[in-house]
């Protein structure tokens, strides 16, 4: 059996064996064929205000698809012009199971309406992460997260 591969305008991509079409693809739907989530340990997610005017976000941390905190959290405006990176701190979770899970973070600031959401995956052989949620300077949302081995 001879396989050729073509192009069609219409299918992006196919295969041809002389009797039928063969669309090659991504399956959709079919949860064995997805990679499984990959497990860290989370230490602590925390805020940092960077920005010149108070704000209050929200918080959850899911492990394993089960909330496990869920806060609201104000943090006031940033008064150091001087150390600027320093900002204002906020804790939204600490000393975390040092079992490994699947978790997911989703924060919002209070006055908007649509969740971020970051998925915790390792760097490398670096399991254990530490997430800061940070209010920049313009008002706007960021997840920072650094790693450890241990």
């Amino acid at each position: 059996m001879k396989i050729a591969y073509a192009r069609f305008p219409h299918e992006p991509s196919a295969v041809s064996t002389g009797r039928s079409r063969w669309h090659r693809g991504a399956l959709s739907g079919c949860s064995l064929l997805r990679d499984p989530k990959p497990a860290v340990v989370l230490e602590s997610v925390s805020v940092r205000n960077l920005d010149d005017e108070a704000h209050t976000i929200e918080a959850e941390v899911i492990r394993n698809e089960k909330t496990i905190a869920r806060k609201t959290v104000h943090v006031t405006a940033m008064k150091s012009e001087r150390h600027p990176a320093s900002g204002t701190l906020g804790l939204v979770a600490d000393d975390l199971t040092s079992e490994p899970a699947v978790y997911e973070l989703r924060t919002k600031l209070v006055q908007e309406g649509t969740w971020n959401v970051v998925s915790a995956k390792p760097k490398g052989s670096e399991k254990r992460v530490r997430y800061e949620i940070r209010i920049t300077e313009s008002g706007s949302l960021e997840v920072w997260s650094s790693f450890s081995p241990r």
